[in-house]
């Protein structure tokens, strides 16, 4: 019998290293680097009930200095009220007022407006436009619009969807990657996170950017949701509105090309965790918030990228939460991509209704729908 081959692990190559320094005559003549500190930014944080401690954390690592918080609905707990949270920050209670008002540099809206009396204020895309126009940063956990047709009528994004995979450092790395790797046959998308991390609709929006950045609009999906509960009682058909989406979700995406693709996701299981496998005629790309591999076909594994910061300890949706936000309220950033919102929101809820019809459904449909081409 053949004996197996041997799976190696290959090291990206670095730069030649420069000639060493000469060390100073004693320990007195070497100053200690000076470490500066990131200045605060101000910002109004809005968000549901639940998501108070995730928010103060992020907050906190992103750099974010609350100076309005309020929360749509009731405070489950004590603990949990933008008085407990942020404290020296001012009580908002009607967002839109202030949103309108704010001086804050950055609007950060958690919610996914299904706890509060009225309408999300995601929905209000005057009341977004004028704060854009003001000069400030609108971001938000859930997609904005949350639907293909709302964005075919107001075409912009006026809130930045964080964390989105495809805007990630990793996921520039795997671009790099895409000759080693050769013509993608398929990829498979996997992740989780609890409640206060988002809805389902927001973890399927950032899993469906992902699989359109690789191999574009899909022709067909057929998937499944199974809201919490679903096995202690009578099964009840799923929301079809993105944002109102919980549980689990399982996805197969066929494309014109012969390429497929596949979702398995759920905002019901605790612990973050994120990763896309990328299946190539040459070579199969393994890529997590904070690494990519690379797997070759004789067997051996190149490291080539990983991000060190996201290893710390800590809660892991935090810190990818908290990375993404502090890249997209940094003016500095580097530009990104342009994203076709609108093919990936047709992607979105084209598996959302899949999901109640029983039926496989075509993102091309919601497309024309939204007077966007099939």
């Amino acid at each position: 019998m053949p004996r197996a081959k041997k799976t190696t692990t290959r090291k990206r190559k670095t730069k030649t290293k420069q000639a060493e320094l000469p060390l100073a005559a004693c320990e007195a003549e070497v100053k200690p680097t000076k470490v500066r500190k990131r200045a605060l930014v101000d910002a109004l944080v809005w968000y549901d009930p639940g998501q108070g401690e995730m928010v103060r954390a992020v907050a906190q690592s992103a750099g974010l200095r609350a100076i309005e918080a309020g929360i749509a609905g009731e405070a489950k707990e004590e603990r949990d009220t933008p008085g407990a949270l942020f404290a020296d920050a001012l009580r908002i209670t009607d967002i839109r007022h202030a949103i309108a008002r704010t001086e804050a540099k950055v609007i950060w809206i958690t919610s996914a407006g299904l706890h509060g009396r009225e309408a999300s204020p995601l929905e209000d895309e005057a009341l977004l436009r004028t704060a854009v126009e003001r000069g400030a940063q609108v971001c938000a956990l859930e997609p904005t619009p949350a639907s293909a047709v709302d964005l075919g009528q107001r075409p912009v994004m006026w809130a930045r969807t964080t964390p989105s995979l495809i805007e990630a450092p990793v996921f520039a790395e795997l671009r790099e990657c895409l000759g080693e790797i050769g013509a993608i046959r398929s990829v498979a998308v996997t992740g989780r996170s609890a409640s206060e991390c988002g809805s389902l609709g927001a973890r399927l929006f950032d899993a469906m950017a992902t699989v359109h950045g690789l191999l574009g609009t899909a022709d067909r999906i057929d998937a499944s949701i199974v809201p919490p509960g679903a096995t202690r009682g009578v099964y009840r058909p799923p929301s079809t509105a993105l944002r109102a989406a919980q549980g689990d979700v399982s996805a197969h995406l066929r494309f014109s090309s012969g390429r497929s693709a596949s979702i398995s996701l759920s905002n019901q299981a605790g612990a973050w965790q994120r990763g896309v496998t990328v299946m190539g005629d040459r070579a199969c790309a393994r890529v997590t918030d904070d690494r990519v591999d690379l797997v070759f076909a004789d067997g051996h594994v190149e490291d080539r990228g990983e991000i060190p910061a996201l290893r710390a300890t800590g809660e892991a949706g935090v810190r990818v939460i908290a990375s993404q936000l502090r890249r997209a309220i940094d003016p500095r950033a580097p530009l990104l991509p342009p994203m076709d919102a609108k093919a990936i929101l047709a992607m979105c809820e084209a598996a959302v209704l899949s999901a109640r019809t029983g039926e496989a459904e075509h993102p091309s449909t919601l497309l024309l729908m939204a007077g966007g081409r099939r």
